[in-house]
């Protein structure tokens, strides 16, 4: 049986940037997919999509937030041994795991947020494009994604 293969995309996030660190082909599953009602249903929040060379989307799911507001800590205290600070790391890594597609060409991080002051339920979402990475310029062609 052939081991399903997926790519994990490292990002180092510094304050209010995010940069690429790496691509890895890796032989896991990926996350499944969102449902396509939860791809249609605007929400606040932040998606990985994967997508072909004429920008159609082959792969989507929502992520964990980009940039975090809170870091756990040590805080040395046997009974509450952790405690979330409001001070945001210098520097924080995370990686997202997403399908090896056949035709994938690019992995673009999206984030939808509301105005200032507006309601999260009947506001028109700002859709900001974080990160986009192009698969061909880091050594996975659309042949060799399979």
């Amino acid at each position: 049986m052939r081991k399903p293969k997926s790519l994990r995309l490292t990002f180092s996030l510094k304050q209010d940037s995010i940069s690429l660190e790496r691509v890895r082909e890796v032989g896991m599953r990926s996350p499944a997919p969102d449902s396509i009602h939860n791809i249609a249903t605007e929400t606040v929040g932040c998606r990985v999509e994967v997508l072909n060379r004429c920008g159609e989307v082959l792969y989507s799911r929502r992520c964990q937030a980009f940039a975090p507001p809170f870091r756990e800590v040590y805080t040395g205290d046997p009974a509450e041994p952790f405690a979330l600070s409001r001070k945001k790391a210098e520097r924080e890594t995370i990686s997202i795991v997403v399908p090896a597609i056949e035709g994938a060409h690019q992995v673009v991080l999206r984030e939808a947020s509301a105005p200032k002051g507006a309601s999260k339920k009947n506001a028109k979402l700002a859709h900001k494009d974080v990160c986009i990475v192009d698969l061909d310029s880091h050594g996975f062609s659309a042949q060799e994604v399979k």
